[in-house]
């Protein structure tokens, strides 16, 4: 599911927004732009709905970045984090239909700050987790959450999806 995105973006997305991209390694980053720097995408279909209780942060704009993710690429790759989810309503929190692209520079990302929150998945971690880790499974065990009014709109109106 993850490549056929990643697909959409490079053949369809990146030239609307004047990227040069080739595809990165399997384990690496998922683009390298022109200029020899990875673009890594994250895609988004769903809000953090209980991030104002969690994190204080409006569910409508919280986007998640696991932490051992972002410890694996160097500071100057751009996150792109492309959002597409419909109208919804969970835990009687509704968040408004929303599609676009966004981006901040991995080193940009403030540590400390309210743009830069922190969670550990409950069913992944317990009271001696580190942070970056992994699960025995191999799953990441937290994520730091942006606020998408933080980061660069990336799209343009009219832009082609399809």
């Amino acid at each position: 599911k993850g490549f056929k995105r990643e697909d959409v973006f490079l053949e369809l997305l990146a030239p609307q927004l004047g990227m040069h991209l080739v595809k990165g390694e399997r384990f690496g980053v998922d683009f390298i732009d022109a200029d020899g720097t990875g673009v890594e995408l994250k895609y988004c279909d769903s809000p953090f709905f209980i991030a104002e209780r969690v994190l204080g942060m409006q569910p409508q704009y919280c986007v998640p970045i696991n932490c051992a993710s972002l410890k694996r690429y160097p500071p100057d790759t751009l996150l792109v984090v492309w959002v597409n989810w419909p109208k919804l309503d969970k835990y009687n929190i509704q968040v408004k239909a929303m599609k676009g692209l966004w981006g901040i520079r991995v080193g940009d990302i403030p540590v400390g700050d309210t743009t830069y929150r922190h969670h550990f998945y409950a069913a992944r971690s317990n009271k001696d987790t580190k942070c970056g880790t992994r699960d025995p499974y191999g799953n990441n065990v937290c994520a730091r959450y942006l606020d998408l009014r933080d980061l660069q709109r990336l799209d343009t109106p009219g832009m082609r999806w399809k």
